[in-house]
């Protein structure tokens, strides 16, 4: 692998995991939008012109549903359609190979779960995506990719059963963040309560002999 494809793929990585634990849907499709484009980058590094064109549509995609999930309004039918039908024609366009059908159904599925409200099939169909691209990344030879991809896979399980299951408000990230700085002050206040003690010790001590 070269130097663009290993920074790229990890770039890329990082943005995805960091989208998973978004609670609010504009938030997860802006970091979506960029993501999409840096894999469309690195697609080219590895020679997949039909990955790279389906991304950067992809990337156009995002962007909009962002705009609309601002607004808190669902997108109509017609864009879905015509995001899908985009796939569908740059691939056909671009195809090299059966290969370009796996990221073709891996975005086609998360063009749907974009495009609809719910977070439960949002993060099904991204479920569905991830694990197209696993093995699609595990056969072009992107393995930094397809590592994190299980990574961002594992994410997205954990969070479909923490939001969408267990019906948690909290986000996964704070609530792990409080409990590390509540560990971090009982431990503190357990310090100064046996400083405290060690003094009164001291004292009483003092005390007996006088």
């Amino acid at each position: 692998m070269t130097f663009t494809q290993i920074i790229f793929q990890v770039l890329t990585a990082v943005l995805s995991i960091w989208a998973i634990f978004q609670k609010q849907k504009w938030k997860m499709m802006l970091i979506y939008t960029i993501n999409n484009v840096l894999n469309a980058i690195m697609y080219l590094a590895f020679n997949r012109i039909a990955s790279m064109t389906i991304c950067f549509v992809a990337a156009i995609r995002t962007a909009i549903f962002m705009i609309y999930a601002l607004k808190k309004i669902k997108p109509n039918y017609l864009w879905l359609l015509v995001f899908e039908i985009g796939f569908i024609v740059s691939t056909i366009l671009t195809w090299q190979d059966a290969l370009d059908l796996m990221p073709l159904v891996a975005l086609l599925a998360a063009g749907y779960g974009s495009w609809q409200d719910k977070q439960l099939v949002l993060r099904i169909s991204y479920i569905t995506n991830y694990l197209l691209y696993v093995v699609y990344q595990s056969i072009i030879g992107a393995y930094i990719s397809m590592i994190l991809s299980i990574i961002s896979l594992v994410c997205t399980i954990t969070c479909l059963v923490y939001y969408c299951i267990l019906k948690k408000e909290t986000p996964i990230l704070d609530l792990i963040f409080k409990r590390k700085n509540k560990s971090v002050s009982n431990s503190e206040s357990k310090e100064e309560a046996s400083k405290i003690d060690a003094v009164e010790t001291v004292e009483i001590s003092h005390s007996n002999k006088a």
